[in-house]
């Protein structure tokens, strides 16, 4: 098998460069540099439940008992021959569907004594003839049985054939079978494959059999050692032209079926394995040579490809190389001809398929002036490997699988010699250490590592075969080999090589065959000596995993060999017959001389040659010649540190490598010390080689990984510019300032390491080249100014410091592009940008074949995934869709287990650990596949990760810092450290900050315009809890940069997540600070509703940085501007950070909803106060209130509605501008947005000023009635309490101008401004039968009440198709029903009957208004007999939405997809058990039985564990209640502590809840900063509220004087808010008597609850018995 390459080299080096998203990705694919062959590449995966054919796989194994279970054809038959012919279609027929069809007569031999016939056959529909599924004849006459049954076994692929009586042993015998099979997208069998040309699509029907995929094409007996003789015949089209492995012997035309038809034969083959079978039909052209003997060349591609010379490369470097094996090999090639073909759709990098090789478009065409220097030096090593297997693995061919190592490690070893033939001025032989021995050195270093060679009976079926074409295979097998050519020298393993070949031509072999050989040859060869046989040298590096560190002891001359594991307390579970030790040749030299070879035999020895002293030192492994890795003592290794520092050269460049990759693996193996690897980079800045910086950038590629969401990476990169500074000007100079092409093969390469890290780390002048270079092209996009070299590296760069231009720019020329390395390039490319929502998309369209072929989809994903951005995004992406992408792309690819390598590289957390497992465990029923072995080494990589970060974090961050260490001052006899910040920006006090402590950080890449750091406790930012708040900061800055016309005013913002903080978030400017919860999300264990609070907490305190900081209210009375209006635009910010959210229709329920219940009151205030009314502390701190925040924000949208989002927008800007740095008062808006207006035309009834001060004022806000009889409308001041006196005095008389919009039985919105008390408009008279809603989308700060008719007519629409309604509206008609009914405005069972649709209603909206107005009804009656119907009614209604939900999550497994409904799916569950929905409470407390049982495993889903917490914890006692209480405190997740925190204060047992009150004053049990509000949710309890009332008054002194702040209004509100009796409201007064002097900041709300309670006793005196007789009639007939 070919190898299956991912990137090209350039793309790789260009990917090295992924800048912004993390140096990191960088330095990890600068070393891919497309070598990513097929090794490791195979384990297919699977996630989602959207699987398709692919059966469950038994939750027990699977016992064989028949021999069809078998997935080894038995041994009784063996096939001579075949005569196959096939018509593939290439129009779809009726049903859509590609298909061929054929017919098969395979000759076969019985060899023992038989009644069955077993033939692979998978995915035919074979032709029944006399019922059965095939024809059997015999050859010469001989008796035939007859057949008594024939049928198929999905599992093992077999057609079987139950005979009556036994076939005869020597006979030969014919099964014909006739069969259609489809010929699908698959990228296996026969498939289709499709591409554009000039807009046509066209269609080309090829092959890929290997490894078990030819039993798809026709039945067949598909094992490697079933060689046989394939006569093929193909039919097609006529326009078409007919590929095989043979040349084509004859074409007829014909008609068949009515279809006329060419028919191709071809010659019959040579005996040969099925796996090595192709057949192509297409339109493809060829050019063509004749080698020695008449051998044809040609190579096949599209016609364009052809045209535009991109196969000349191909077919001048194919000659050579087939010279140089026969040559090496010392046998003819041994076909007449050789065809190479490049397929736009092929999974692997090439195929050798004996005679027609198949290869990626990438791995075979070159074009002289778009392709770069690794484009040509792939299409040379690939085109070597493919043609090494026409002898080593098609003319003699492994006997099974697990010998596979034999086939792809050899040919992963001559394709160096071969591709250095080809070009003998690259020196590629050197570049095996890159990409084969250090790449595979950190796999076999694995303790779940395997054997090359594995037992026959560990490969069996098609999942295991595919698993073993892994790095193992490819690579350790060519670095064995290489070892072993090294000592047996290259003549004498070409002489063994010969010699094996001819015996064993056109037949099979195991690894002892070549052994045998090698023996011969090395017993042939005069001199030649080895310590023991060829067999057991290399049994000992075969049949054993691993490798050995030897170690060297320059003092004694001591030498020990020990099994080297990255993780030395890793376990190794497979034993070793040897013992884990080899035989090891060294060589090696002393002081620059080269010594005679050495053979460490056992485990120690003792070689005194090896003793040095002074200043001699020892190198072993001389150009790394053995598979093995050196570690010396310390002297030894601090002379060869100071000769790479002092000479450099005169150590070899691959010793020089050697010296980095091994330290740094020693380092990591913690056999010396980090420091002493990263010592080995010193040198760097002299060295200007390319293999010494690239095993440098690799090795250093781990640490980024590790340490670039940490504050590691600043330090990290910081020395890395450094470094590469002097090699980035190296190149400057070399290239004539980038205007030429260095001369050396690997200058060429060193030069995009220099520019790729270089732009990264901000080495200068160079983000200004790239960024030139790429808008050059986009202006001028033929011809393209960058060298091709360059263009990787050039295009991620760009992309990464850019946005959507930049990126759909290149996605075009992706889309357009004609040559397939230059799409690789752009495709890798794209993944660099930052910009999450373009990653995210980007993500969807790898699984849209018409976007991303399915052949790349993987590698794409891995490319984002390497992008520190993508990788979360990646991650989320491949869970969500994993039973997809498995079904579509993992069961056929040998490169599937790379997807997880890729995604899992940076995991080194104990949260990204369990991550694994819990995908691991979550997709057993789907399976893993190929990818089974690369999941459990993502886990144990992982494992070793976080081993390795924790042990290593702080020296490694010392010692990269060690040259830009802070001040270092002595203060008192303290050594302290002085850190100096920057003068600040002209700036109020009241936005200083500073923050003293150990936190670590995430934070932007140094190429970001903005440095943005999110700093948390270490633990949090480990476990990635701070990486979606990063995400975020970055779209919601750029957001406010459009909307407020203005740069981000400063050059960082720090956000900072606060253990105690009393408020939700703070701006500062400069240095945001947050509580836990409002900045930290853990994708595990947050729910959604965790996720807005960050995303809009976030969005509320960026908009300040220019709203309120950069321009500041002159003082405290305007509050409401500052908090008002960050309220508004948070929710535009939010919503364009998470689009699908629509969190603009939130604000609805989150602020205008809540605050109109607060303004309702007559104690309410104005927005804007006079400012002698705010002069102490105590009247500021009052002033921050749901008025301020709430209220501002409603009015400010309401005004941008009404002069329009775009004019609202420019007068910001200008009012920016203007008053930047300065202080305002509101009038100050009005004049800004007043010329705004003026400029855009819009037409208004009076002046900004004039309307909005009507609304900023006066409090409160109107009722609007409308009489659609009449059109007749008035307004007036809504309180809740119509009773309630006003003493607060207004000169507009609490009068407004209202923007009314309204809309007419579903027409059009229509608008009108009430400018009285009363008016008339005729257009809101209605007929008869239409119906009328008004304050469209709740727009404006206003309640609307309607004449009878008109509330029937809406609650009928409501009742009969509720959804012509807008939901927002839905909403409305419920929260104003039933605030007008409160008002004693309509009546109370109105308000009740609209909740009646809600048994049709699924959205959210309407529901939460629903369940927070009947809130107010539990609150007045869950202490009363009306509370029984009331649960009753409530328990019809939500039942039907419980349904849904567990319908729509297929039983609770699954998570809505709608950001609401995973809202609305709480509220179904909540009160469906709050309720006694049948079945509801059983499932929360049997949720958490179950992670009470096993509390390491939480699996209830993050949105519903404050639901199920709380429901449990209910119907629980002390177990549950103190189960919480110990997670609670053990929680390292804010926002899981606060569920938990919550969740407490629902139990029923008063004790508990006295002692958690008691816990409130402890703050070593409740943080102050949480106090109050967990007073407020046992106030929340109907059994708590009575318990906390005591509790306040009891303590209120110790309360005010350790917990007032801004939010201690709220607990007065908290545990007054069921008040509504004479009794409680006595109490109430009693209490403000008794602390008159204490009040403080509640003093406010302690009015506003004796008001609401006075409001509350005449509600329930008036509505109670109305209420009650309502919920009864309405669940009479149910009960």
């Amino acid at each position: 098998m070919g190898k299956v390459y991912y990137v090209s080299k350039n793309v790789g080096l260009g990917l090295l460069v992924l800048a912004a998203t993390a140096l990191a990705t960088i330095i990890a694919l600068s070393i891919a540099y497309d070598k990513e062959r097929a090794k490791n590449r195979d384990k297919p995966e699977d996630g989602t439940s959207d699987t398709t054919g692919m059966p469950t796989p038994p939750t027990t194994p699977f016992i064989p008992r028949e021999p069809w279970d078998h997935y080894r054809l038995p041994e009784s038959l063996v096939p001579v021959s075949y005569n196959v012919t096939l018509w593939p279609r290439l129009e779809p027929n009726a049903d859509g569907l590609y298909i061929f069809t054929g017919h098969s007569a395979v000759v076969f031999k019985c060899v023992k004594e038989t009644d069955l016939i077993i033939i692979h056959s998978n995915k035919l529909n074979l032709t029944t003839f006399n019922g059965h599924h095939a024809k059997l004849s015999s050859l010469g006459g001989a008796t035939v049985p007859t057949i008594q049954k024939s049928f198929l076994i999905v599992r093992t692929e077999y057609l079987v054939l139950q005979l009556r009586s036994r076939l005869a042993v020597g006979t030969s015998y014919v099964l014909h079978t006739e069969f259609l099979g489809e010929l699908a997208d698959d990228l296996e069998g026969f498939y289709r494959s499709e591409y554009t040309d000039d807009g046509v699509k066209k269609v080309v029907a090829t092959s890929q059999m290997q490894a078990t995929y030819a039993r798809k094409a026709f039945p067949c007996f598909d094992e490697p050692a079933m060689k046989a003789v394939f006569n093929i015949t193909i039919i097609h089209n006529s326009a078409t032209v007919a590929l095989s492995n043979g040349r084509d012997i004859g074409t007829t035309d014909s008609v068949i079926d009515g279809v006329p038809v060419r028919v191709t034969t071809f010659e019959p083959t040579e005996r040969m394995s099925t796996y090595l079978l192709a057949f192509i039909v297409t339109d493809f052209v060829n050019i063509q040579s004749t080698q020695n003997s008449n051998l044809l060349v040609r190579i096949w591609a599209r016609r364009k490809a052809i045209d535009d010379r991109q196969g000349d490369y191909a077919l001048n470097v194919t000659g050579p190389i087939l010279q140089f094996y026969e040559r090496y090999y010392n046998a003819s090639y041994p076909l007449s001809k050789s065809d190479q073909i490049a397929l736009p759709d092929f999974n692997a990098g090439a195929m050798e398929n004996w005679g027609l090789v198949t290869y990626r478009e990438t791995a075979l065409l070159y074009d002289p002036i778009m392709s770069s220097t690794g484009n040509k030096e792939r299409v040379t090593t690939v085109i070597s490997h493919e043609l090494a297997h026409m002898w080593f693995g098609n003319l003699v061919t492994l006997q099974w699988w697990n010998d596979l190592w034999l086939n792809e490690g050899f040919a992963s070893y001559v394709e160096y010699l071969g591709a250095d033939y080809a070009e003998p001025t690259w020196n590629i032989k050197d570049q095996i250490l890159l990409y084969d021995v250090h790449k595979v050195f950190a796999v076999d270093a694995l303790a779940s590592s395997h054997p090359l060679s594995r037992r026959e009976e560990e490969v069996n079926d098609p999942a295991q075969i595919s698993e073993m074409f892994n790095t193992i295979s490819y690579s350790k097998g060519a670095a064995v080999l290489r070892m072993l050519s090294e000592f047996l020298t290259e003549p004498v393993f070409a002489k063994g090589l010969s010699s094996y070949l001819n015996t064993f031509a056109f037949s099979n072999t195991v690894y002892t065959d070549l052994w045998d050989h090698l023996q011969q040859a090395v017993e042939n060869t005069p001199g030649m000596h080895l310590p023991d046989t060829v067999h057991n040298i290399m049994n000992h590096w075969t049949l054993q995993m691993g490798f050995p560190v030897v170690t060297i002891d320059t003092q004694t001359g001591s030498i020990t060999q020990k099994h080297f594991l990255l993780d030395p307390e890793s376990v190794v579970d497979r034993p070793s017959q040897f013992n884990y030790t080899w035989f090891v040749p060294v060589k090696w030299m002393k002081t620059g001389v080269e010594q005679q070879q050495y053979w460490l035999l056992q485990k120690t020895d003792v070689h005194s040659l090896m003793r040095v002293s002074g200043e001699d030192w020892v190198l072993a492994n001389i150009n790394v010649s053995g598979y093995f890795r050196v570690n010396y003592d310390l002297d030894n290794w601090d002379r060869l540190l100071s000769l790479l520092n002092t000479d450099h050269r005169a150590l070899s460049v691959i010793n020089r490598a050697q010296i980095i990759d091994d330290t740094f693996n020693l380092a990591r193996a913690k056999i010396i010390n980090t420091t002493l690897a990263l010592r080995t980079t010193k040198y760097l800045s002299n060295e200007r080689e390319y293999i010494p910086w690239e095993s440098a950038l690799r090795n250093l590629d781990y640490y980024i990984l590790m340490f670039d969401r940490t504050e590691v990476y600043g330090a990290l990169q910081a020395y890395l510019k450094k470094q590469i500074q002097p090699l980035f000007e190296h190149f400057k100079t070399i290239t004539a300032d980038w205007t030429i092409v260095p001369t050396g093969h690997t200058d060429q390469y060193n030069q995009i390491n220099a520019i790729g890290i270089g732009c990264s780390v901000g080495v200068e002048g160079c983000r200004e080249l790239i960024k030139g270079w790429y808008r050059q092209w986009m202006k001028n996009p033929h011809p393209s100014p960058i060298h091709p070299n360059l263009k990787s590296t050039v295009y991620c760069n760009a992309i990464a410091f850019g946005g959507v231009e930049e990126w759909d720019f290149a996605w075009r020329m992706f889309k357009n592009a004609t040559l397939a390395s230059e799409a690789s390039r752009l495709r890798s490319a794209m993944a660099c940008t930052k910009v999450p929502w373009l990653l995210n998309r980007y993500l969807e369209y790898t699984l849209d074949p018409t976007k991303i072929r399915k052949q790349d989809a993987t590698s794409t994903i891995q490319y984002i995934a390497r992008n520190v951005v993508g990788m979360p995004l990646a991650w989320n992406f491949v869970r969500a869709k994993w039973s997809y992408i498995f079904q579509q792309y993992g069961k056929a690819s040998f490169s599937f287990s790379n997807l997880i390598h890729g995604i899992t590289r940076r995991f080194s957390s104990e949260f990204e650990l369990q991550e694994l497992k819990k995908f691991k465990e979550d997709n057993l029923h789907v399976g893993f596949g190929s990818a089974t072995l690369a999941l459990e080494q993502a886990i144990e990589k992982t494992a070793a990760n976080i081993k390795w970060v924790t042990e290593n974090k702080a020296q490694v961050l010392k010692w990269f810092t060690e040259d830009t260490d802070p001040v270092n001052v002595t203060m008192d006899g303290q050594h302290l450290l002085q850190t100096s910040f920057e003068p600040t920006k002209i700036m109020s006090t009241y936005l200083l900050a500073f923050v003293v402590c150990d936190f670590g950080f995430v934070r932007t890449e140094p190429t970001a315009e903005v440095l943005v750091r999110i700093w948390a406790r270490k633990k949090a930012i480990d476990e990635g809890q701070g990486a979606y708040a990063l995400e975020k900061t970055g779209p919601i800055l750029k957001f406010f940069e459009n909307y407020y016309k203005s740069k981000y005013p400063l050059s960082k913002s720090d956000q900072i997540a606060l253990p105690d903080f009393s408020a939700g978030a703070m701006e500062n400017w400069g240095l945001i600070t947050y509580r836990e919860t409002a900045l930290l999300y853990n994708p595990l264990a947050s729910s959604n509703g965790d996720k807005e609070w960050v995303a809009t907490v976030i969005s509320h305190e960026l908009a300040h940085m220019w709203f309120g900081n950069l321009v500041t209210t002159r003082w405290w009375n305007d509050l409401w501007l500052n908090e008002g209006f960050a309220t508004y635009v948070s929710y535009l910010g939010a919503d364009y950070a998470e689009p699908s959210w629509n969190m603009t229709d939130l604000i609805v329920l989150n602020e205008i909803v809540g605050v109109m219940g607060v303004d309702a009151l007559a104690s309410s205030h104005p927005l804007s106060s006079k400012e002698e009314d705010v002069q102490r502390p105590e009247d500021i701190s009052q002033l921050f209130d749901s008025i301020t925040y709430s209220k501002g924000a409603a009015v400010l949208r309401m005004l941008s509605e009404f002069i329009t989002e775009k004019v609202f927008s420019e007068g910001l800007a200008t009012y920016l501008e203007e008053f930047k740095y300065n202080n305002t008062v509101y009038t100050d808006l009005w004049k800004h947005l007043q010329m705004a207006v003026d400029k855009n035309g819009i037409k208004l009834p009076h002046s900004v000023e004039v309307i909005m001060n009507r609304w900023i004022l006066q409090m409160g806000f109107p009722v609007v009635t409308i009489d659609t009889k009449t059109g007749h409308i008035t307004q007036k001041h809504f309180l809740l309490d119509p009773e309630s006196v006003v003493e607060t005095p207004s000169e507009f008389k609490y009068e407004w101008f209202v923007p009314m919009t309204w809309i007419k039985t579903g027409g059009v919105e229509q608008q009108y401004w009430l400018l009285d008390k009363e008016a008339t408009n005729a257009e809101l008279a209605l007929g008869a039968n239409d119906w009328l809603v008004a304050n469209i989308d709740m727009k404006g700060f206003y309640r609307v009440n309607y004449d009878s008719e008109n509330w029937e007519r809406l609650l009928n629409k409501l009742s009969t198709k509720h959804q012509d309604i807008p939901v927002i509206n839905r909403a409305q008609i419920i929260d104003d029903a039933f605030n007008l009914a409160r008002a004693k405005m309509v009546n109370t069972t109105l308000a009740l009957r609209t909740t009646k649709f809600l048994d049709k209603e699924m959205e959210y909206m309407p529901w939460e208004t629903a369940t927070r107005n009947l809130n107010y009804f539990f609150l007045m009656f869950d202490r009363s007999e009306v509370y029984g119907p009331m649960q009753a009614y409530i328990k019809k209604q939500v039942t039907p939405l419980f349904n849904h939900f567990e319908k729509l999550t297929a039983n609770w497994t699954k998570i809505p997809d709608k950001h609401t409904d995973q809202y609305n799916q709480v509220n179904a569950i909540s009160l469906a058990c709050s309720t006694g929905v049948e079945g509801c409470t059983e499932l929360t407390t049997g949720w958490f039985k179950e992670w009470m049982s096993d509390p390491a495993n939480n699996t209830i889903s993050p949105n519903l564990k404050t639901t199920v917490y709380c429901s449990a914890i209910a119907a629980g006692g002390v177990d549950e209640w103190d189960f919480a209480w110990s997670m609670y405190k053990n929680a390292t997740i804010a926002s899981e502590a606060d569920k938990l925190m919550y969740a407490l204060s629902c139990t029923k047992q008063p004790w508990l809840l006295n002692r958690y009150l008691e816990y409130c004053l402890d703050p070593t049990k409740i943080r102050k900063q949480d106090a109050t509000s967990t007073v407020i949710s046992i106030a929340g309890n109907p059994i708590g509220q009575p318990l906390a009332w005591d509790f306040v008054r009891a303590n209120w002194d110790h309360i005010v004087n350790d917990y007032g702040g801004f939010s201690f209004g709220g607990l007065i509100n908290g545990v007054t808010k069921r008040f509504s009796s004479e009794f409680e409201y006595k109490q109430l007064l009693q209490f403000k008597e008794d602390n008159a002097g204490s009040l403080g900041t509640s003093s406010a709300a302690l009015e506003q609850s004796l008001e609401r309670t006075k409001a509350n006793m005449n509600w329930v005196a008036m509505n109670k018995d109305h209420v009650l007789n309502w919920f009864t009639s309405e669940t009479s007939s149910s009960v």
